[in-house]
């Protein structure tokens, strides 16, 4: 399936005026509680001046950092994107950049001590992978997690994961059910997020009011968003939120799909369906119109949501001193998404020689994520160089992962990253074969730590690595504290491959306790 330059214009157009019109749309409505009814705009001065939004911001400074990095922009780059550019310190935000500025790079930047974890910070940020990846949910998927994984983990990431996807098809796909079965292929059938589609989808079928949906989703899949920002006093019992703080992203995620199938295609209706569930009212109802923009293109949207805005962008969480080059409207900020295409896509997924296009991009045939089932350890090449978005959302617990020439790896802590004087802590390495090699090899380990730490097992190891699927090398060490005089040590594990010079360092920190 081929989409073309002109076509892919006007769809990644629509999406960021979608984007731009539900975020201002729900902006007033942020942090309430109840079901509002809302038709227009609620700003008196929304004229050429919608309201500045994180949810554009942030995706702002990831496609600055596209624009340098290409394809080869990682979970740390965006990190410090983060700690540069980026100035909010609120809740998610602030403690993922709390625990980097301490040292505790992705994925557990996203984890360690962060009961924000699951909430809406990245979910909001899915469109730019989705339009850096059109028709291609596996490639904008993976990118996602990369993003996410910088200050949230589990439910928050799986609700990026999942409109990551959607939005990626959506280039291709315009069967609402068709793209939310994408969606649901990349994320685990059992996590909240998950509940809460289905529940809204159940519930759309089943042929319930709006209303109706909307009590159904607070009673069984509840979020804590308002309850933040209310006191108790002001709430009454029947709205009381009855989920841990921070537990926000699954509740908001269903709010996006009630304004989504509850519009049935009308883009006013949709935005204000979502907008009038309040909550974080600006998430649900721009990523509905970011929805929509894609299906829809931008010339098939609406003029009467577009013309008050005029595809003026303006931004808040970007530190304007630093010289990041800001788009000023959506114009500017599609033509510059579409200056990486050609070089963030792999050369497969591009066709250069279209007479009648600048370019093409060959969009997948199979939009679901791929889960057949190959015979273990088989004679067939993975031809994975880096984690696919499936194998990181596989990964469990304290997982750290790593990308090197020829080879990954991971590194799995039993517990948080913390160590108290004459405690030991295990960590289990993993080497794969990135079906760069096409032949067997032994990967050698040395283990080297900071005063303070002692390797009680496996500080030199040497063990085999197949070529195989799911083949990998394994080892196991055991560090204990003994002795510690700073509050945190690092442990370096020196990855090399016996016949070749290929190698990579993977660096863990542990902090005292």
């Amino acid at each position: 399936m081929k989409l073309g330059y002109s076509e892919l214009r006007d769809r990644i157009a629509g999406c960021w005026q979608g984007k731009n019109a539900g975020g201002a749309l729900g902006a007033p409505l942020e942090c309430k509680r109840g079901m509002v009814n809302v038709e227009w705009y609620l700003q008196p001065d929304i004229e050429r001046n919608p309201p500045p939004n994180d949810d554009l911001d942030l995706q702002i400074a990831w496609l600055c950092a596209v624009e340098e990095y290409g394809s080869g922009v990682s979970a740390n780059v965006l990190a410090d994107y983060w700690l540069t550019y980026v100035t909010p310190n609120w809740s998610e935000y602030g403690i993922g950049k709390s625990n980097l500025r301490r040292g505790i790079a992705p994925p557990l930047s996203g984890r360690v001590g962060n009961y924000f974890k699951d909430s809406c910070g990245c979910f909001i940020r899915s469109e730019i992978w989705a339009c850096l990846c059109p028709g291609l949910p596996e490639l904008a998927t993976r990118f996602a997690y990369l993003d996410g994984c910088v200050d949230h983990s589990d439910e928050g990431v799986y609700g990026e994961l999942f409109f990551a996807a959607v939005e990626s098809a959506a280039f291709v796909e315009h069967d609402f059910d068709a793209l939310i079965d994408v969606g649901l292929s990349y994320i685990p059938e059992d996590c909240a997020v998950a509940r809460a589609v289905n529940l809204v989808r159940n519930a759309y079928r089943d042929g319930l009011s709006c209303d109706e949906a909307r009590k159904l989703l607070f009673g069984e899949v509840p979020g804590a968003f308002s309850a933040c920002w209310l006191k108790v006093k002001d709430m009454e019992g029947d709205d009381m939120a009855d989920a841990p703080v921070g537990f926000d992203a699954p509740n908001n995620i269903g709010i996006t799909m009630l304004g989504w199938l509850y519009g049935e295609g009308d883009f006013g209706k949709s935005m204000c369906i979502a907008a009038g569930c309040c909550e974080d009212a600006d998430c649900s109802a721009g990523t509905v119109g970011a929805i929509l923009g894609i299906i829809k293109g931008e010339k098939g949207l609406p003029k009467k949501w577009l013309e008050p805005i005029d595809g003026i962008i303006n931004t808040v969480c970007i530190e304007k001193s630093s010289g990041l080059a800001i788009p000023k409207t959506v114009d500017e900020l599609t033509d510059r998404v579409m200056a990486c295409i050609p070089r963030f896509l792999p050369r497969t997924k591009l066709d250069m020689t279209d007479e009648t296009e600048r370019y093409s991009v060959l969009c997948a045939d199979e939009l679901c994520a791929d889960n057949d089932e190959w015979l273990p350890h088989s004679d067939r090449d993975p031809g994975k160089r880096r984690f696919t978005a499936e194998e990181l959302v596989a990964m469990t617990g304290c997982t750290q992962f790593f990308t090197f020439d020829t080879f990954k790896a991971t590194v799995t802590l039993e517990r948080e990253p913390f160590i108290a004087e004459g405690e030991t802590l295990t960590l289990k390495v993993r080497v794969i074969d990135s079906g760069i090699l096409k032949m067997q090899q032994w990967v050698n380990g040395n283990v080297y730590v900071s005063s303070g730490l002692v390797v009680e097992r496996g500080a030199h190891f040497s063990t085999q690595m197949h070529n195989a699927r799911e083949a990998h090398a394994e080892a196991e060490i055991v560090v204990r504290a003994e002795n510690m005089t700073s509050p945190e040590a690092d442990l370096l594990i020196d990855l090399s491959l016996g016949s070749r010079h290929d190698y990579g360092v993977a660096k863990i920190k542990l902090f005292a306790q």
